[in-house]
């Protein structure tokens, strides 16, 4: 199970970051961690709204 807090997120975000972005990152994270991967092998699309 994976548990998405909404305020660090929220606060992570800090209107720089689409939230629900944010939170996709998150679980690919996660995913990844769990099955010893990469999340960009999980998801191409990890951290495409990553502020520069």
């Amino acid at each position: 199970m994976i548990t998405v807090y909404r305020h660090p997120v929220e606060a992570a975000a800090r209107g720089l970051v689409p939230v629900s972005e944010l939170i996709h990152d998150v679980v690919v994270e996660q995913l990844a961690s769990l099955m010893g991967m990469d999340p960009e092998t999980v998801d191409p699309a990890y951290g495409r709204f990553r502020p520069l």
